[in-house]
């Protein structure tokens, strides 16, 4: 066996004990049990919150749907429970009329029957001390000629006319009833009547669709007293026509229809 030259003995020992070295490592344990873990990145198809159920927002929305029909339900029987026992469906109470008018008619049903003497008598009659008149209706505002009430509201500055012409916008609504405003800088005139009125017989006979007409009926008077009552603020009335001078009959009611609204009868 040939001997080597000692330094490059020394260079393989060095080469062989490397060697040896790595492959002593790669046998241990502690080199095949390295950590191999690997950092997930999250993706924009990972969610970061639990997704909710198919059909969840479905069932929510059919949840609310049922929940609202359930409140409308609850609360038109409480109204209904309110009108059996004689009451309104709001929960304010009616408005009051002021000192030098009856109490508040009632309404009646479409078609409403013309006033009668009796009625013209209680309800109507007031209404001349507040400055109403009955006039024939303006062939360019209304489609058949018709008595009408009238009366203009003076008030000192446009604020209190604004709000009472809410407050006559609120009564309208409510009473399923209208009137024509015609408005001024610090006024409105208020002109109202049936439209669906309903005329007497002239025969016992006579069908009922053909005896309805527009005219004056207890709406009318009603829908007089609630805006007495909420004219706050209005100027003292001026009666540009006296009472005297108003017709107090049906018969009279009935000879404004054709009459202009400067002409006057005595009724």
């Amino acid at each position: 066996m040939l001997a080597l030259p000692s330094r490059t003995s020394n260079v393989y020992v060095r080469s062989y004990r490397s060697i040896a070295g790595l492959a002593s490592l790669r046998s241990s344990s502690s080199f095949c049990q390295l950590p191999r873990t690997r950092r997930t990145l999250p993706t924009a198809s990972t969610p970061k919150w639990p997704l909710p159920a198919p059909g969840h927002h479905i069932t929510t929305t059919t949840n609310a749907l049922r929940n609202i029909i359930e409140r409308a339900r609850t609360m038109s029987t409480e109204t209904r429970t309110r009108k059996n026992a004689g009451g309104t469906s709001d929960s304010a109470e009616p408005p009051v009329p002021p000192p030098g008018l009856p109490d508040l008619p009632p309404a009646p049903s479409y078609p409403c029957p013309f006033l009668t003497d009796e009625e013209i008598m209680t309800y109507l009659d007031p209404l001349y001390l507040k400055s109403w008149t009955v006039q024939a209706s303006n062939p360019g505002q209304s489609k058949n000629p018709a008595p009408e009430l009238v009366k203009r509201f003076e008030f000192s500055s446009q604020p209190p006319l604004h709000l009472f012409l809410n407050a006559v916008n609120e009564i309208e609504s409510k009473e399923n009833h209208h009137c024509i405003q015609e408005t001024s800088t610090t006024a409105v005139t208020i002109r109202v009547h049936t439209h669906s009125g309903l005329r007497p017989a002239s025969h016992p006979e006579e069908p009922r669709k053909g005896r309805i007409s527009p005219g004056i009926t207890l709406r009318d008077i009603r829908f007089a007293y609630l805006l007495e009552a909420v004219a706050d603020g209005q100027k003292e009335p001026r009666l540009d026509v006296t009472p005297e001078e108003q017709p107090h009959t049906a018969k009279a009611v009935e000879a404004r229809r054709q009459k202009t609204s400067q002409e006057k009868v005595v009724g």
